[in-house]
């Protein structure tokens, strides 16, 4: 590729691309080239070279043979070629496109504008892109970037391409001619182009001229993946014929392209703006044009439909006469005539708003068909009409337009002339529909690419008063730190429901974004924490939600962003607890929205909040959906919320794009436990059971009920133990297993093994706390080696309990030594000593790009590699490149042999697995 323009022609060249809205890091893809007489300053290529690249076309000295010399006479003039990516093999494609400076004409007469390597198959243009450009797609698209740290920035054209194909969930456009293409990129969008309509999968012959079956071009092949989403964006044209043949082009496209799993749509442009290209509108209206264009994309059906319809450009002086394919023939729209005498239309009472002009076109006639109504609004009415994706509104003129019972009566106040209402609600819908906008989502896009970042790590301390280093206590000071992290992971959650469900609104394919929890201020009354969330949302905010099983609430939910859960601190009973549960979990509603014929799935878009005053409010067993975060200050900064708003949702934006979690890690997990236990209404029983379970390492809920709350055994019923079942779930007793006692079987609950490796043993010299009880408790529930200071780890660890290094005690198995496990039920542990446990690194979760390619494992899990039955601990995952293909992951050998070359090595995820 060639540096930047310099000479005069380069300087021509230049503004030919800025007239395409194509950006200066794009416009390098495009070079000068002169022809054999041409002198220009610094430019050397030839067209000749990049035409005529194969020895095909020469003679045996190297020259290009008569033919070629004659007819291709017109390129020693000069002009640009572009080049394309071989995206299938990693490597610069020798073909490309050439556009002379002074074009020849073929036999029918037409000049042709661009020119191909003759007599070889075309390919699509697959442009260069930098790094900068790939992190702005990437953004757009809302899909995550790869760690671009190890990968060098001269091989960013090829592994942006890369990137692409294993991201499924971008979508790619698809358009005509390298400069529309290079003008998409520049505004943001993965786009590929074809050299003609056609040439997405072309006609081929088998070599005795049989025509073979149509296949995509190996280059778009590599594209295709089950989910992608394929956006045609060709020339819109207005002459039957062209808009025929391209139709038909796309719906051949379309049918290969959906037999490997992907959805279609197409962008239209029809009735909306004059421009014939992509570029011609991106150029004229700038980027937010085309950002409005992709957002009203159409399904191949809805646009197969508008195809069909009559044409009526917006703003031109007189109707267009199109040939329209309907049943019957369309009566001609006359023009207004100011000689002709003035038509009243007729009305039993005068207009309020005079309308001669409509008055005449259509003859003041009351009812007009629906092929005159469909032109009218059109012409009308349609550039005013827009729909609200979030508040499911038709708008005018920005404004909610309350369509009901009023609407012909106003259609026929405001223009004088009739139609059935019926018809009238459906035309303005389906012209609204063809300019939806999804508010929040492009609210959010706009806060990510203008606002100065605010910090979301630290929410609950400047807004709340909830400093992690002003505690003194660790567990406080745990807490605190808990605080801020659930306000940022609440407001990722935000960002993911709106970006996940973007464009699906309807799919029943589509099941949802998982966000089940609430985030809770409790504070004192007056305060402002409603007033803050309001502040925070900036519009899309209902603060009155109160029967979540009433019918308006369904229609509140899907209508808004973030709502307010009203009366959280009155829900008294366990099933209203239940319901509240229940109603969080749910991803989908199904549900018939205004404008629909019938019900439809519809993934939830909004996230929850609340507020209370007292301390005390929850009564669900668990709790863990409320993240309650304390507000300590004496009154929140509303103002200052107001003003860094932006900021924080750009914030959040970016940690969602970066992979950021939404949902708490099991360590998080057992602080937000803590903290829910902190605002629950408390069982009396919970204080003696817990002080019960510091004495014993498994428990029976029936030997509870007997020994702790003194109940006989005939008396103890289902509700008793389902009441300590939840306790002991509460306090984090949460295993089961069941162990033989007296020759019997008997269920027990246990701490999960990691907790029980990290807690205090006691002393040999502490054994007297178990004497209070000892007495009415007896050894229940104690190891039989308790009173000689000695405790057990329950029966159930890996490899059947390890007694030794090397050697397994169930099976006749070598373990490796890093491996071997003190306390086990086989190996005891000293009462006067710590529980010691090899310092592992901790397992880490899976980053969600990582996840989504397929990856199974994460950084320092230990595995088995199959061939060699070896162990290993994964180090680190790949980056983008091969090895992320393959799924490899860089191992360090457990117990390294003076055989290996290195102690690490890439091993690819199928000669891996778990143990078990």
């Amino acid at each position: 590729m060639g540096d930047a323009m310099q000479t005069l022609d380069k300087s021509a060249l230049q503004q030919e691309l800025e007239a395409s809205a194509i950006s200066l890091d794009i416009q390098h893809n495009f070079i000068p080239v002169k022809g054999r007489d041409e002198a220009i300053p610094d430019v050397d290529d030839l067209a000749w070279d990049y035409l005529f690249y194969l020895q095909v076309y020469r003679k045996n000295n190297g020259g290009l043979r008569k033919k070629w010399l004659d007819n291709y006479s017109h390129i020693d003039a000069g002009g640009w070629w572009c080049q394309t990516l071989d995206i299938v093999n990693g490597d610069y494609s020798q073909w490309g496109c050439f556009k002379p400076n002074t074009p020849r004409k073929n036999k029918e007469g037409k000049l042709v504008k661009y020119e191909h390597p003759p007599k070889q198959p075309t390919q699509p243009f697959f442009l260069e892109v930098n790094r900068e450009r790939w992190e702005k797609i990437a953004r757009n698209g809302m899909v995550l970037l790869p760690d671009l740290e190890d990968i060098p920035e001269s091989s960013d054209c090829f592994e942006f391409w890369e990137w692409v194909k294993q991201h499924s969930e971008l979508p790619i456009i698809i358009t005509e001619g390298a400069k529309k293409t290079a003008s998409l990129l520049s505004a943001d969008y993965c786009a590929v182009g074809l050299s003609g309509i056609w040439n997405g999968a072309p006609k081929q012959k088998a070599g005795d001229g049989t025509p073979l079956e149509k296949q995509l071009n190996e280059q778009l092949q590599a594209l295709s993946a089950e989910g992608r989403e394929i956006i045609f964006c060709f020339d819109n044209d207005d002459k039957p014929k062209t808009i025929a043949s391209v139709t038909k082009a796309i719906q051949s496209m379309a049918e290969l392209f959906e037999a490997q799993g992907c959805t279609i749509s197409v962008m239209s442009w029809r009735g909306l703006h004059d421009e014939k290209g992509i570029d011609d509108i991106h150029a004229a209206h700038g980027s937010d044009a085309v950002d409005q264009l992709v957002s009203n994309r159409l399904t191949l059906n809805d646009w197969q439909k508008l195809m069909s319809k009559p044409i009526l450009k917006v703003g031109s002086d007189e109707p267009e006469k199109i040939e329209a394919v309907t049943s019957t023939p369309i009566a001609p729209v006359r023009t207004y005539d100011p000689s002709e005498e003035k038509i009243s239309a007729k009305t039993t009472t005068p207009l309020t708003k005079s309308h001669p002009e409509t008055e005449t076109i259509y003859g003041g006639r009351k009812d007009l068909n629906y092929a005159q109504l469909y032109q009218f609004i059109q012409y009308n009415l349609a550039s005013r009409l827009s729909f609200d994706l979030m508040r499911r509104q038709v708008l005018l003129d920005g404004e909610i337009f309350q369509m009901a019972d009023e609407l012909r009566p106003w259609f026929f106040c405001e223009y004088g002339e009739t139609a059935k209402e019926g018809d009238i609600y459906k035309t303005i819908v389906y012209f609204a529909r063809q300019k939806s906008f999804d508010p929040v989502v492009e609210d959010l896009r706009r806060c990510q690419r203008e606002a100065t970042r605010i910090s979301i790590d630290n929410i609950a301390t400047r807004y709340f008063g909830q400093d992690p280093d002003k505690c003194s206590d660790d567990k406080e000071k745990r807490k605190a730190w808990m605080y801020n992290r659930c306000i940022k992971m609440w407001l990722i959650s935000a960002v993911a429901r709106q970006f996940q469900t973007a464009n699906r609104d309807g799919d029943p394919n589509y099941r949802g974004c998982q966000v089940d929890h609430v985030l809770v201020l409790q504070g004192g009354q007056g305060k402002g924490k409603s007033t803050w969330f309001g502040a925070l949302c900036g519009g899309y905010f209902n603060e009155s939600m109160g029967d979540i099983q009433a019918k308006d609430s369904l229609m509140a939910l899907h209508s808004n962003w973030i709502l307010e859960l009203a009366e959280i601190d009155g829900i008294t009973s366990k099933k209203a607890a239940a319901t509240l549960k229940h109603f969080l979990t749910t991803k989908v509603d199904e549900f018939r929205v205004p404008y629909a014929r019938k019900s439809k799935p519809h993934a939830r878009r909004s996230v929850f909040c609340g507020t209370v005053n007292p301390s005390r409010f929850l009564i669900d067993d668990e709790n863990r959906r409320f993240w309650v975060v304390p507000v300590l200050s004496s009154d929140i900064n509303v103002q200052l919320i107001a003003e860094e708003r932006d900021g924080i949702w750009a914030s959040a934006v970016d940690a969602y794009l970066a992979g950021e979690l939404w949902y708490p890690t099991s360590e998080e997990k057992d602080i937000l436990r803590q903290i829910a236990d902190d605002f629950a209404e408390i069982d009396p029983w919970q204080e003696p059971i817990e002080s019960y379970l510091k004495l014993h390492e498994y428990v029976n809920s029936r030997e509870i009920l007997q020994t702790v709350c003194k109940m006989d055994l005939k008396d103890i019923g289902k509700r008793d133990e389902m009441r300590v079942s939840k306790i002991l779930t509460r306090l984090g007793w949460t295993e089961e297993k069941r162990i033989r006692r007296e020759g019997q079987s008997i269920r027990v609950r246990y701490k999960p093994r990691s907790e029980q490796i990290e807690m205090d043993v006691e002393t040999a010299s502490d054994t007297n706390i178990y004497s209070f009880l000892e007495e009415k408790v007896g050894n229940n529930g104690k190891t039989p080696d308790i009173q000689s200071s000695q405790m057990y780890q329950p029966v159930d660890q890996p490899f059947g309990g390890l007694v030794q290094a090397g050697k397994c005690t169930d099976q006749n198995e070598t373990v490796p030594t890093f491996l071997t496990e003190v306390g086990t039920s086989k190996m005891p542990v000293q009462q006067g000593i710590e529980a010691i446990c090899t310092d592992l690194p901790t397992k880490k979760t899976i980053p969600e790009k990582y996840s989504r390619a397929g990856f199974k494992f994460a950084e320092n899990e230990i595995l088995q590699q199959k061939t060699s039955n070896r162990y290993v601990m994964v180090r680190e995952l790949p980056p983008i490149g091969s090895r992320f293909s393959s799924k490899s992951y860089l191992c360090e050998w457990m117990e390294p042999l003076s055989s290996d070359p290195e102690p690490t090595e890439w091993i690819q995820q199928s000669d891996l697995r778990e143990i078990d």
